[in-house]
């Protein structure tokens, strides 16, 4: 992501604020794989990031999804991504 890119980011919504570089996370998920054993999974934490857009971007790139909770795993449906991926960690639903 440009300077030019922040700067105008800032003059239009002000600041603080979030902007994120998709092609720079696409490109973080194939470096980090680049270092992993081939049978070494790779999951993304919706926990960490719920945007839809990083869900979408870990499906093309093959991760599995760890989902937290229910309301995690009510979002990734509403995303359209169980269809997608072949990988998902349910964590802490045990007993639900």
């Amino acid at each position: 992501m440009t300077e030019d890119i922040q700067k105008k980011a800032i003059q239009k919504y002000g600041s603080p604020l979030y902007l994120y570089d998709m092609d720079q996370f696409r490109l973080n998920i194939d470096k980090l794989r680049e270092h992993l054993f081939p049978e070494s999974g790779l999951f993304f934490s919706m926990k960490a990031n719920p945007l839809s857009a990083f869900s979408s971007i870990a499906c093309e790139r093959s991760c599995g999804v760890e989902i937290a909770s229910f309301s995690f795993g009510r979002m990734w449906i509403v995303y359209g991504l169980c269809a997608i991926s072949k990988r998902i960690s349910w964590k802490y639903l045990s007993g639900l």
